[in-house]
C-alpha cells in the first residue's frame, strides 16, 4: 500500500463539512495576523507574524489544491 499524496488526501477530506471550517480557520487566522502586522511594536513581533502568515499560507495552499476546489 502506497502513501497517499497530499492531494488525495485533501480530496478525500474536501467533502467533509468540518473539513471546510477547518479550511476557513486556517484562512481567517491568516487574515488576522495580516491585519495585527500594522499594529505590531517592533522588528520582532513583524517578524513573528511574518513567520505565522508564512506557515499559514503554506498550510491554506495545501489544504486548497486544485481537486478541492
Amino acid at each position: 500500500m502506497s502513501t497517499p499524496t497530499i492531494e488525495q488526501i485533501v480530496a478525500s477530506l474536501s467533502e467533509s463539512e468540518a473539513f471546510r471550517y477547518f479550511v476557513h480557520y486556517v484562512y481567517t487566522l491568516r487574515d488576522q495576523s495580516i491585519a495585527e502586522l500594522s499594529n505590531a511594536d517592533g522588528p520582532n513581533e513583524v517578524m513573528k507574524l511574518a513567520g505565522s502568515i508564512s506557515m499559514l499560507d503554506f498550510l491554506y495552499s495545501q489544504l486548497t489544491t486544485e481537486t478541492s476546489a
